[in-house]
């Protein structure tokens, strides 16, 4: 019976690593994540209606998922690249007496090299439904970061902000204390 079991748990493993194999999975590996988060200066996005008033109140936040290096290219190359998943939470809570049913807002995720380079950047636009007083929608979003070497994109970064005026971007930071 030890046997059997040893031969079912053997064949299992032989299975899972050829799956792996077949997938590419030989040649990838969770490593250390770039920096990543919101742009404090563009994380708030005060909204306002047809007359200028401010109705609601827009709010940015990710989360990401492990991320996976594949370096299986480098010594050919001379570049590797990572991926993760990325959720951006746009987050709105309407102001109170406000009229308003949704919003509609934009936000960019950009990548950054090590030296401040812009290495990536994509625009994306949302709109939260507000029938209640507050809600959020979620995008998934894959990213991709090739750099150079067969280290880690450790030093890299990945921002979201949204896309904003300099009056608003002023604002947030005075909020901030800045």
């Amino acid at each position: 019976m030890k046997f059997l079991k040893a031969g079912l748990v053997a064949g299992s493993m032989i299975a899972i690593a050829a799956v792996l194999h077949a997938c590419g999975g030989g040649a990838a590996a969770a490593g250390t994540c770039p920096k990543i988060g919101v742009l404090p200066d563009a994380a708030d996005n005060p909204v306002t209606g047809p007359d200028g008033e401010v109705v609601a109140l827009a709010r940015l936040s990710v989360q990401h998922g492990t991320c996976i290096y594949d370096k299986s290219n480098a010594s050919r190359t001379g570049y590797s690249k990572v991926r993760f998943p990325m959720t951006v939470r746009v987050s709105a809570a309407r102001f109170q007496g406000a009229r308003v049913q949704d919003i509609d807002v934009e936000y960019v995720v950009a990548t950054v090299a090590p030296d401040g380079v812009i290495t990536g950047r994509q625009t994306y636009s949302t709109t939260i439904g507000l029938s209640s007083a507050t809600n959020f929608e979620d995008e998934k979003i894959l990213i991709e970061i090739p750099y150079q070497g067969n280290g880690e994109a450790s030093q890299h970064r990945v921002v979201a902000a949204f896309l904003i005026d300099r009056e608003t971007v002023a604002l947030n930071r005075s909020r901030l204390g800045r």
